[in-house]
């Protein structure tokens, strides 16, 4: 587990070099993923549509002042 005070930097160059290798595919098939990284591909796609809807509200709350 990463410690907290690295966790998102360590996260974002993980997440960064996924990207950067979909983005040079043209289609899924293209990356050629096996069963279980085809899994982890649906659980990134998840996470990340979680992460943008917390960090959203998270953003709202400090813009508003809000201290949760």
């Amino acid at each position: 587990m990463n410690m907290t005070y690295c966790m998102f930097q360590n996260t974002a160059n993980d997440l960064r070099q996924c990207l950067e290798s979909m983005d040079a595919a043209e289609t899924l098939a293209e990356l050629e993923l096996s069963r279980d990284e085809k899994r982890s591909y649906d659980l990134m796609r998840e996470y990340c549509e979680n992460f943008l809807d917390i960090a959203h509200r998270l953003d709202h709350a400090e813009a508003n002042g809000v201290e949760e």
